[in-house]
């Protein structure tokens, strides 16, 4: 089964195991392109596995800047 380019707000709230009103917010901030089909809203795939693939990207640089500050033991 292939996967759909774009998903609707539901969709993505289920990807990311979060709220509509977050994914939402998320839309309002920025952090989610949309793609508006007449009345429809939808987010590209790849703009939501960007997202995550950045928000573990920072998570990481900033888990290794605490470890070279010593913030951080082991």
């Amino acid at each position: 089964m292939t996967q759909r380019l774009l998903l609707n707000v539901n969709e993505v709230a289920s990807l990311l195991g979060c709220g509509r009103t977050y994914v939402y917010g998320m839309i309002q901030r920025g952090e989610l392109p949309i793609m508006k089909l007449g009345r429809l809203t939808r987010v590209p795939r790849c703009a939501v596995e960007d997202y995550v693939r950045r928000c573990v990207d920072d998570d990481l640089a900033g888990r290794s800047a605490a470890v070279r500050g010593g913030m951080i033991n082991g």
